[in-house]
């Protein structure tokens, strides 16, 4: 995604042109500018003066290729004159042992990304593994407003095979993390590493290229680092970790004319977890859009004219527990009260008769399968009012024995009426 593009998104969104936060614009925005420029806007949003005023090479061409199976882009780039030398970032791997459900290490191969929030593992690899899953999934968002969903797996236990480090971690599978590191082979020679760090390296084939299982996110990714770093070149140096020392920077490889780069700028239509990060903003506006789309989905009028939608239920649905205790509690406080009211209550008869009348509700089977919530009920009465001096609240925030309340299993839809600023505007 251009640089053009991403201003098109963040003012879409009404985002924040710093900090790319929701609710505030960027005059207000206390967060640091741009480390480029310094002025006040997101380094992503950055455009250099040069490469606005240039034109770009007719010898210099990039092209992307993005397919569901694919998990970041690819660009290849050529120049004729250029120097046959080109360069490759090395991402951080590692060889790591994971248990299985009958709790048999395996061996699986993750990179370490401290720019995701989550910790990923493959489809593929949570099969052979026989990882349970959750009845929750969750919607991830990344670099360039990329979005996927994704399911959330029981812990398990990943080790190091080289190192006494074990920890429960959990995952949330992809179908895709990345595709095979690195993308060429190399030779170690180049690389001088000292034989007491070649014996002990988190990855001990990184030069190979080979399918990524796993990816640790940024919650496992500061808590491993030892802190000893050997600088072996200008670009490259290893880092010891609880998983064994791992190799970062850039590698230059001779005799090359194309060169195949990982970028971080993934397509939307992409399952990437490289880079992914779940933000309350975006989340927000993926919720929003669900809720909009399932109410115009379902929303038709019934034979007496009357408007009639489904409840927008979120992934939490399976999570709602037994209400019925709760329900008759607050229905038998609610009694005594009432009985020590006559006014109350009668005021309270007639409005539970009209919603009767209405068809507003109806008798509930106590035999019907599948979730289902007790809506508990109280009056507000204002003896002040000029209009409705009783007023009856209906509960849907009452928490049901897991917890979980009707509100907590409900899509939240945008807002519908304009804000309070623009009205007095």
């Amino acid at each position: 995604m251009s640089v053009s593009e991403r201003k098109d998104v963040v003012t879409k969104f009404k985002l924040c042109f710093n900090c790319l936060n929701f609710g505030h614009q960027v005059e207000s925005c206390y967060y640091p500018g741009c480390p480029r420029c310094k002025k006040k806007h997101n380094s992503r949003l950055h455009v250099d003066s040069s490469h606005m005023s240039e034109p770009k090479s007719s010898t210099q061409t990039e092209t992307q290729t993005t397919s569901q199976d694919n998990a970041v882009c690819h660009a290849m780039t050529s120049n004729k004159h250029a120097p046959s030398t080109t360069s490759t970032v090395m991402l951080a791997t590692a060889v790591i042992n994971v248990h299985d459900a009958d709790g048999r290490p395996q061996r699986c191969r993750a990179i370490l990304d401290s720019g995701s929030q989550l910790n990923f593992i493959t489809s593929s690899c949570a099969q052979r593994l026989r990882l349970k899953k959750t009845n929750v999934s969750l919607s991830i968002s990344g670099v360039g407003t990329m979005s996927s969903s994704t399911v959330r797996l029981m812990p398990c236990t990943v080790s190091s095979h080289c190192q006494n480090y074990q920890s429960s971690i959990e995952f949330h599978s992809l179908p895709t993390i990345t595709e095979r590191l690195p993308h060429q082979m190399f030779s170690m020679d180049q690389l001088n590493i000292p034989d007491d760090v070649k014996g002990n390296l988190a990855d001990p084939q990184l030069n190979v290229p080979a399918t990524v299982d796993i990816l640790f996110g940024a919650e496992l990714f500061y808590d491993i680092f030892l802190g000893a770093r050997k600088q072996l070149s200008k670009h490259i140096s290893v880092h010891n970790t609880k998983l064994g020392w791992i190799l970062v920077g850039k590698l230059f490889e001779k005799s090359l004319v194309k060169s195949k780069i990982t970028m971080l700028s993934t397509p939307v239509s992409t399952n990437s977890a490289l880079s992914l990060f779940t933000s309350t903003t975006n989340a927000q506006f993926i919720e929003e859009a669900q809720a909009e789309k399932h109410f115009s989905s379902t929303v038709k009028r019934d034979e007496s004219g009357r408007f009639v939608v489904k409840l927008p239920v979120n992934d939490k649905i399976t999570f709602l527990g037994d209400s019925r205790p709760m329900a008759e509690r607050r229905f038998y406080n609610l009694e005594r009260r009432l009985s020590k009211d006559e006014k109350l209550a009668e005021q309270y008869n007639m409005f539970i008769s009209e919603y009767l009348a209405l068809n507003h509700m109806e008798l509930a089977n106590p035999t019907c399968t599948g979730p289902k919530y007790y809506l508990p009920h109280h009056p507000v009465f204002k003896a002040n009012s000029t209009t409705t001096k009783l007023r009856v609240v209906f509960d849907g925030s009452a928490n049901t024995k897991s917890g979980i309340a009707l509100n907590d299993v409900l899509l939240k839809g945008p807002k519908v009426q304009s804000d309070i600023f623009h009205i007095l505007l």
